[in-house]
């Protein structure tokens, strides 16, 4: 048997809904050379019976007893990894036929990255237009669109697993709602990251996902964990930027794209010079390093 060369990761809870066509997704790649490992943390619907059922001999199910998160459902199945490539897909989104292999291929060829993400369309039953989700393509505009928020699309990253094994890149259960902004943050500061200018994906948006269902939980989570992300980028910087300035930063682009969102005036012209502040450090290391 050839040696793999991509373990998809895939927990899912109660996912059953979705489940079939992420798999679906998955059985219909041009790699052959991979497993599934899907994480049942804890389902109480039909989740186990399409997993037992699934006509797939690479699929990999490893069940966890009781419901303990996304975290801990992610670090089970990374530690049952058995491939150098380990490939995000969650259990209601879809991966396109030709996306392991064009990341694969891509890693391959360039050892200096570590991490990599691809564009990807947006499905959902809300009224439209879903514009796709394209991400910035080089590892320094990664760096700073990352202290504004999501700069993937978590389900269609694959990294190297040595990141897992050897760099201790874990994920946290501290903020829930944030457990794949907080990792991967944590993971620029170990490896150098890069996008694929194709869509090898889809991402649905849905009432029941996690995301939703927590959002307001969010804004908080993803100022403290920005600033940490600063702290690691810009050890010197970040004493002078507090959390709630990093806040309003989000903010002030959230106003920019939803007109509901307000934010004092006051508050968006220090949060404009926050980002001036931040963009000249950014640049200004970009300039003084290789391509």
């Amino acid at each position: 048997m050839a040696a793999l060369a991509v373990s998809v990761l895939m927990p899912v809870h109660n996912g059953g809904h979705f489940l079939r066509p992420a798999l679906e997704s998955l059985r219909v790649q041009t790699l052959a050379d991979f497993e599934i490992l899907a994480v049942d943390d804890g389902s109480t619907d039909d989740t186990p019976a399409i997993l037992a059922a699934w006509p797939d001999p690479r699929l990999r199910v490893l069940t966890l007893p009781e419901n303990r998160g996304e975290a801990a459902a992610r670090n089970h199945g990374l530690a049952a990894a058995r491939a150098p490539y380990v490939a995000l897909l969650d259990a209601d989104d879809l991966a396109y036929p030709e996306r392991l292999a064009r990341q694969a291929a891509f890693l391959d060829t360039h050892p200096e990255i570590g991490l990599l993400g691809t564009d990807c369309d947006v499905i959902s039953a809300e009224p439209g237009p879903h514009a796709p989700i394209d991400s910035p393509r080089d590892d320094a505009t990664l760096r700073w669109q990352s202290l504004f928020g999501h700069a993937f699309v978590h389900s269609v990253l694959m990294f190297r697993r040595e990141l897992f094994t050897a760099r201790g890149v874990a994920y946290s259960a501290e903020f829930p709602v944030a457990t794949d902004y907080d990792w991967f943050t944590r993971a620029l500061a170990a490896t150098r990251a890069a996008t694929l200018p194709a869509r090898l994906g889809a991402y649905r948006r849905h009432p029941a996902s996690f995301m939703r269902r927590h959002a307001d939980a969010l804004p908080d989570a993803l100022a403290v964990l920005a600033h940490r992300h600063l702290a690691r980028e810009f050890p010197s910087l970040a004493p002078h930027v507090s959390v709630q300035q990093l806040r309003d930063l989000h903010r002030m682009f959230a106003a920019r794209r939803a007109p509901g969102e307000k934010l004092p005036l006051a508050a968006m012209r220090r949060a404009a010079a926050l980002q001036a502040d931040l963009h000249a450090a950014f640049a200004a290391r970009a300039s003084t390093r290789a391509p």
